[in-house]
């Protein structure tokens, strides 16, 4: 056995349920994005409309809902919400920027660990 260094990335750390005020508080810029951020994070287009439907004029109220749905799925990572900001959907690549400085998203940080 002997030491290594390996890397590891916050960027793909999974999101969860308990997740949801501090994603919904990061996003608050992109509201009124709501549903294309969700077909961006490839959530059904029937359920976007669903919620809409739920929700008619409170873009709040369908960005948490469909932020919930997100984060039940089992693949959230801010990875995968950084790649939606940056699409050309969404064009939020500042706010993307932000998220990567705030949560040290994409930075590497070294951990020993034995190989």
């Amino acid at each position: 056995m002997h030491r290594g260094i390996t890397t590891i990335s916050f960027y793909a750390v999974d999101l969860v349920l308990d997740d949801l005020r501090k994603v919904n508080d990061a996003l608050l810029d992109v509201t009124s994005k709501w549903d294309m951020l969700g077909l961006q994070l490839e959530i059904h287009p029937g359920l976007l409309d669903t919620i809409e439907t739920k929700y008619p004029k409170d873009p709040s109220k369908c960005l948490l809902e469909m932020l919930k749905d997100w984060l039940k799925n089992g693949q959230a990572t801010w990875e995968h919400l950084i790649e939606a900001l940056e699409s050309r959907a969404l064009r939020e690549s500042a706010l993307a920027r932000k998220l990567r400085d705030e949560y040290a998203i994409g930075k590497h940080q070294s951990h020993n660990q034995l190989l």
